[in-house]
């Protein structure tokens, strides 16, 4: 399975409301140790430009009333493994960036 990634955050344990994001998915928070990935289930393709991109902002801007995040470019989708090794070799960088 993949993930759409809307953002990096840190110190978030949960949303303020639950969220739709890409495609209609609902969104969640993936912990991986001090860090948390803003992402939702995707097919990783298909995505719609218009629509799609309005609900990738709604999800970063929400984001943004709970803290600061590292916002991923539209249409991002990776596996979770991925994901983790990305994490693993650039924490000291996003830690910086957050």
């Amino acid at each position: 399975m993949k993930f759409y990634l809307y953002c990096f955050a840190e110190g978030l344990d949960r949303l303020n409301k639950p969220q739709r994001g890409v495609s209609g998915a609902p969104v969640q928070l993936l912990k991986i140790d001090d860090l948390v990935a803003i992402i939702s289930a995707s097919r990783g393709e298909g995505f719609r430009p218009n629509r799609d991109t309005l609900a990738h902002a709604a999800v970063v801007r929400s984001v943004f009333k709970q803290t600061t995040p590292i916002p991923f470019r539209f249409g991002q989708a990776v596996t979770e493994q991925y994901l983790r090794n990305y994490i693993s070799i650039h924490r000291q960088a996003i830690k910086a960036r957050l």
